[in-house]
């Protein structure tokens, strides 16, 4: 994990996210070059072509594979792909972490989630787990330190 910079330390709050209003990218996206302005030029000028091509597959190929790869195609531009969104899960407030696991599963076994969505949660709240366990030993660490140096 990195550190936070000086500079940065201002601009955070107590939990490391940037205040509202702060970006963490001042500067902003850099500039595209020249030559990636005019590929994505090309591509737009040419995608209504090519959507045409995929279409006439998707309609005639003999191949089920191929009508299915761009139906697929198709479907992935116009909608996204699937599982790229996460259900909001309700969670009570301030509830503890394991009581979030614990909607979370419950979510999952009664479908209101993928077990794959309740899964990745379910890791990052491992990880906020740990970081928690991580402070709580610097504190402890701190405390003990006071104690044999006065």
């Amino acid at each position: 994990m990195s550190e936070i910079s000086d500079d940065d330390r201002g601009n955070r709050v107590d939990t490391g996210r940037f205040r509202p209003g702060v970006s963490g990218n001042p500067r902003g996206r850099p500039a595209k070059s020249p030559e990636a302005r005019a590929v994505e030029a090309l591509a737009r000028a040419e995608s209504a072509g090519a959507l045409e091509v995929v279409l006439s597959i998707m309609r005639t190929a003999e191949k089920d594979r191929d009508r299915l790869a761009a139906a697929m195609a198709v479907i992935e531009r116009g909608i996204g792909k699937a599982g790229d969104t996460v259900e909001p899960i309700p969670v009570p407030v301030g509830a503890s972490l394991a009581e979030r696991a614990q909607a979370i599963a419950d979510a999952a076994m009664q479908g209101a989630c993928s077990v794959a969505q309740a899964a990745s949660l379910l890791s990052c709240l491992a990880s906020v787990a740990k970081v928690r366990e991580a402070e709580e030993l610097e504190k402890r660490i701190e405390r003990l330190e006071k104690g044999t140096k006065e």
